[in-house]
């Protein structure tokens, strides 16, 4: 039977591996093997895991236990012998086979081309609603000047006009202030996109941490952190808002990061009717000043100091109906959970979204 599971596992793409409760690595098909040095590959199977031959984001790959329960699946970065980073999402389910015995079974689907595309999505649309807000500014000014121009013509008791003439200004006329006013509109929509939070019932939060990825990227680089994502939802909520939580939250968690193998992971379940997700770190704990701005509301009229930005993620929270809380039980880190109510509006996660 193993013979049979490992001829038809072999050819599969997928990287597939399974760990015995002591750790040690029982099975690993061709893929996952070819994750290693050549040298190395036969040792792997059975025997100990050193975490000094290969690089961390490997190691934790490799030691990172999810609760089964859970059903929440990781999206992280793997670099394997050769040096190639990877973007794997991660399955890991607990086998039973038998009293007392339990095997861990994982299976990484290789993600990389669609990470890629999706981070190229991004930067494509913040360059294309930059364009937008640009060309409406600058294309409001001469369209509303030509609209002047005709009507100085028609008004000039010195212009010779046909009826026909008349008609076709007043129909430039026309289209040119209907372009005015809807340039106006999107100038005024953004401008109010800016200046106030609105609840969209498809927020991607896959997107949403694709943007903070990016603009912490330099960040995540210099302190060598590791950030490992779940595959989130879409959800009904404010994405300017939720983008500042998460910016806030990780951005927080870098100046705390440990000082060797610096990692944090974002986990996501839905439990009970509410989106739950949970920030972790393997950092230093947080300051009981931190807590105390993370979860209070902010006063109006507070000045603006320490803690402003855990406290704004308080509000954003809130905002989403939601509640925002530090573990104080969590050992060698932090652990933040958030929970948000999910609204009928949103839409399940598609099995291709990433983060």
């Amino acid at each position: 039977m193993h013979e049979l599971f490992g001829s038809v596992l072999d050819h599969v793409s997928d990287i597939i591996f399974a760990r015995g409760s002591d750790g040690r690595i029982l099975y690993g098909n061709q893929a996952f093997l070819q994750l290693f040095a050549p040298t190395r590959q036969e040792g792997i199977i059975g025997g100990e895991q050193r975490d000094d031959l290969i690089s961390a984001d490997l190691a934790f790959f490799l030691a990172d236990d999810v609760a089964p329960a859970s059903e929440a699946d990781l999206v992280q970065g793997i670099t394997d012998w050769a040096g190639r980073l990877r973007t794997v999402r991660v399955r890991r389910r607990t086998l039973e086979m038998r009293p007392g015995e339990r095997l861990i079974l994982t299976i990484a689907t290789d993600m990389s081309e669609l990470f890629a595309c999706e981070q190229a999505l991004v930067g494509v649309a913040g360059r294309l609603r930059e364009w937008a807000s640009v060309a409406s500014h600058d294309l409001r000014s001469p369209i509303g000047s030509y609209v002047t121009a005709i009507s100085m013509i028609q008004n000039d008791p010195e212009s010779a006009l046909s009826a026909q003439s008349r008609q076709y200004l007043e129909l430039i006329s026309d289209s040119a202030s209907n372009v005015v006013q809807q340039l106006s509109a999107m100038i005024q929509r953004e401008r109010g996109n800016r200046q106030k939070d609105e609840i969209a019932p498809d927020c991607d939060m896959n997107l949403v941490l694709a943007e903070v990825r990016a603009c912490l990227a330099p960040l995540l680089a210099q302190g060598g952190v590791i950030l490992d994502v779940a595959r989130l939802p879409t959800v009904s909520g404010d994405r300017a808002a939720l983008r500042r939580l998460f910016l806030n939250l990780i951005e927080y968690g870098l100046r705390r990061r440990a000082r060797e193998c610096p990692r944090m992971v974002l986990r996501y379940a839905r439990l009970a009717g509410e989106h739950r997700f949970t920030l972790e770190d393997n950092g230093r704990a947080m300051a009981p000043e931190a807590r105390d701005a993370l979860v209070r509301p902010l006063r109006d009229g507070e000045p603006i100091g320490a803690g402003i930005g855990l406290a704004e993620c308080q509000r954003a929270v809130a905002r989403h109906g939601g509640s925002i809380a530090v573990d104080p039980l969590s050992a060698g880190g932090c652990r933040i959970e958030i929970r948000m109510p999910v609204l009928a509006a949103a839409r399940e996660p598609s099995v291709s979204q990433v983060a």
